[in-house]
């Protein structure tokens, strides 16, 4: 069986893979939410709480639907809804500024805002 013998170019091509992996890699990673808040506007008002102070309370929504929100360990989550549908509870953790959780029958929206990596805009609407 004849061996084939690697070409200089096959080192420039490795390189450009694996410079190519390590970028996507760094790119996904979390960005710096130093900062965040979790803004939960409901028909009783808005509320912000930080998103590195673990807490646990209820919102009440539209038509008597109560919605648990837990905030742990830097992520926001609905722990249980009145609600017949659950879209909200299955949406599950979110961390990153710009997410949101979204109860349509309580009229509830749980939201993250702060800090965004880059800090430009990703649309502006004239």
């Amino acid at each position: 069986m004849r061996k084939i013998k690697p070409l200089g170019g096959d080192y420039v091509v490795i390189a450009v893979v694996a410079l190519a992996a390590a970028l996507s890699l760094i790119l996904t990673l979390p960005g710096n939410t130093a900062g965040s808040t979790v803004v939960v506007n409901s028909p009783g008002g808005v509320s912000v709480y930080d998103l590195f102070e673990d807490a646990e309370f209820d919102v009440e929504g539209a038509d008597g639907i109560v919605m648990t929100v837990v905030i742990k360990d830097g992520s926001v989550f609905a722990a249980e809804s009145g609600c017949p549908d659950r879209l909200c509870v299955k949406t599950g953790k979110i961390s990153r500024p710009g997410e949101t959780i979204v109860c349509l029958p309580a009229h509830i929206i749980i939201g993250i805002e702060g800090k965004n990596e880059g800090g430009e805009h990703d649309f502006v609407a004239g």
